[in-house]
């Protein structure tokens, strides 16, 4: 899985583009760093500190339920505290009042309804985000698919309750997929599919747009020190009074008061897709939200994949990537990308609480694993 020269420019272009005020993205170095530990499944805590010492200040935290998840935003610097929350969360529910398809009068349900009929003219975020989605689908090779739309429907993940399909149902379904039938017209900003029955799900990417676009806002408030997170999926600007960075703490789901492993972050955008995420079982067996655009079944063999990059958008979109690429053609795509880094956490064979995690290159220095190695 080669990077050409082309994509790279993509890259930096795509970023620029959805994130003018301040994003351009994704440095890199090569080789990964195989760490077997006995942990459970991974997700991302930020340590906000709960008071400055010398200060007494204590950083402004809201919340609010936005797009099937919690976002929080986390502020520590001077600044008009509620007005700026306030703004970035109104930001963040007028993307979601376009691109969820728990929506009916969304842009992405008339795009999803008039598949195979019609192109729909769409507005400026709703283009960044396609556009973007055709990039991470084409640096993927395919494993980033956001028309993976008919499996989330028929596995029953959009209507909350997961069912069995039948072979014949996923055989079906299969040739629906695919960004090369989705139709975008530049001049006229419309989307459109080849076939009816497809459809589009930003569930891979939207949040990660939306904490960029918060975190804009935030910027144009005069804010220069915060974190918004999207339930796993976040972004840290500035750094805290007193402190180098902010600290990512990867915690032990388990054991939830417990982090096995800290990670120093600033600039960055960070995303976890794991299995743990949204799922349902059947049969003693489970099967997680993500989807394999190539088989139609949900993946296997992956607990989670971390990816830190440039922007929150691309954090995001990466980390459901590699987590369907799997292993081994995930950390090459980490390793190849300019910026990006990641940690894997892939399940043991034959064991149900020993996992391997695997490091990209670049973070081999800065993460502090807070549990032995396994033998």
């Amino acid at each position: 899985m080669k990077i050409t020269a082309q994509e790279r420019r993509d890259i930096l272009f795509l970023d620029e583009l959805h994130s003018r005020n301040r994003n351009a993205c994704i440095d890199r170095r090569p080789s990964a760093i195989a760490i077997s530990c006995w942990i459970g499944m991974i997700s991302f805590i930020m340590s906000a500190l709960s008071c400055h010492a010398g200060t007494g200040r204590v950083p402004y935290e809201e919340r609010a339920d936005i797009m099937g998840t919690v976002f929080t935003i986390t502020i520590d610097s001077p600044g008009n505290h509620k007005q700026a929350t306030r703004a970035a969360f109104e930001e963040i529910r007028r993307l979601d009042r376009q691109m969820s398809t728990y929506k009916e009068e969304s842009e992405i349900s008339e795009v999803n309804r008039q598949a195979g009929k019609k192109p729909v003219s769409v507005g400026p975020d709703f283009w960044n985000v396609v556009t973007a989605c055709r990039l991470y689908f084409d640096l993927s090779e395919g494993s980033f698919d956001p028309t993976v739309y008919p499996l989330m429907r028929m596995w029953g993940f959009t209507r909350h309750e997961g069912r069995l399909p039948t072979s014949d149902e996923i055989r079906k379904t299969v040739p629906l997929l695919g960004f090369g039938k989705v139709g975008l017209d530049e001049s006229m900003r419309t989307v459109g599919f080849q076939r009816e029955g497809m459809g589009l799900d930003f569930g891979g990417i939207a949040k990660g747009y939306a904490v960029d676009r918060a975190i804009d806002v935030l910027r144009q408030f005069g804010i220069t020190s915060a974190i918004i997170d999207a339930g796993g999926n976040f972004y840290a600007l500035g750094t805290p009074a007193g402190r180098a960075y902010w600290r990512a703490g990867i915690r032990h789901p388990l054991r939830l008061e417990e982090v096995i492993a800290r990670l120093p972050v600033t600039g960055k955008g960070v995303s976890t897709s794991g299995n743990y995420e949204r799922f349902f079982e059947i049969g003693g067996r489970k099967y997680c939200h993500i989807m394999d655009p190539r088989t139609g079944w949900p993946v296997e063999g992956m607990l989670s994949a971390t990816v830190i990059a440039d922007t929150a958008t691309a954090a995001d979109a990466l980390s459901t990537a590699v987590f369907v690429l799997g292993e081994e053609k995930g950390m090459q795509l980490i390793e190849q990308l300019p910026n990006v880094e990641g940690i894997l956490i892939i399940p043991e064979k034959g064991s149900l609480e020993k996992f391997r995690v695997l490091i990209s290159s670049g973070l081999k220095d800065i993460l502090e694993l807070l549990v032995p190695a396994a033998s």
